[in-house]
Order: C-alpha cells, then sequence, then structure tokens
C-alpha cells in the first residue's frame, strides 16, 4: 500500500488530537484502526497499519 506524506500527516495529527481528548468510548485498537484506516481492525492489521505509516517502503525486518 502506498502512503504519501499528506496521509502521515493527517494520522499524525489524528493521534495528536486524541492523544490530547479521549478515546470517545472505543478502545485504543478500535481508535487506532480508525484513525490509521486499517483493512484488518485486528491488533496484528492495525500493527501492519502502523508499519506501513512508518516505513512505506515496507522492507521486512525479520
Amino acid at each position: 500500500m502506498t502512503i504519501n506524506d499528506s496521509e502521515r500527516r493527517e494520522v499524525a495529527a489524528k493521534l495528536r488530537h486524541t492523544a490530547n481528548d479521549d478515546l470517545g468510548g472505543l478502545s485504543l485498537q478500535r481508535n487506532l484502526a480508525a484513525i490509521t484506516k486499517a483493512e484488518d481492525g485486528s491488533w496484528r492489521g492495525v500493527m501492519r497499519r502502523l508499519a506501513d505509516l512508518i516505513d512505506p517502503e515496507g522492507g521486512d525486518d525479520d
């Protein structure tokens, strides 16, 4: 999945806003899935999406 700088900045802004606000009654996982627009809302899917946002080149470091 290709991620551009604008999308990355948008996600960062939403994360900062949520950090200063509250979770709106949702779990952290559900909030992260919504904020990052993760296709898979499982904790694995959220972690993969965060990894894609951090390192869009997607090299598998394992």
